[in-house]
């Protein structure tokens, strides 16, 4: 079975998702990275 995967980078965060390539196209794996380049606060 081939797949596809997509990436879609943002300024802060990064989307990506993996298809199974078939009639129809099926989202396998999905997620999102969230808040990249945010200061942590110091404790």
């Amino acid at each position: 079975m081939q797949s596809a995967l997509t990436i879609n980078g943002g300024s802060s965060s990064i989307k990506f998702a993996l298809y199974h390539v078939e009639e129809p196209l099926k989202r396998g794996l999905y997620g999102k990275i969230d808040r990249i380049g945010l200061r942590i606060p110091q404790r």
